[in-house]
């Protein structure tokens, strides 16, 4: 099923967010370079999400909470969003502490944390 573009948005904000949580690298860059070819509007998305980021790196966090609360979804696709960003941290090899820490923190903020925390446990 095809996401809609406030989906899309968040999607790519969230994933951009995450993958350029310590700067981003080349096997990052690529991660995210695949998820824009498989969207319609993908790489406009993604040069918005990295945009974003690029605009106000010190406090791209909050920002980032603070968009992501303001496009309307719903708790599942708020949780389907986490788990495929999760999967796609997995992709370079590795989730980071930090990046594990800053996924939780915004679970929690969209009162998802033990959803999230269950999924993803081993």
């Amino acid at each position: 099923m095809e996401m809609i573009k406030d989906e899309k948005r968040a999607f790519f904000l969230l994933m951009c967010l995450m993958l350029h949580y310590h700067g981003l690298d080349e096997h990052e860059q690529n991660i995210i370079n695949h998820e824009a070819s498989q969207h319609a509007e993908g790489e406009n998305l993604k040069e918005w999400a990295l945009e974003f980021i690029k605009s106000d790196y010190l406090n791209i966090f909050e920002r980032a909470k603070k968009e992501l609360n303001h496009i309307p979804l719903q708790p599942s696709t708020r949780l389907n969003h986490l788990l495929k960003v999760w999967d796609l941290l997995h992709i370079k090899g590795y989730i980071t502490e930090m990046e594990a820490t800053a996924m939780i923190r915004i679970a929690a903020e969209w009162e998802l944390q033990e959803k999230l925390i269950q999924q993803v446990r081993p």
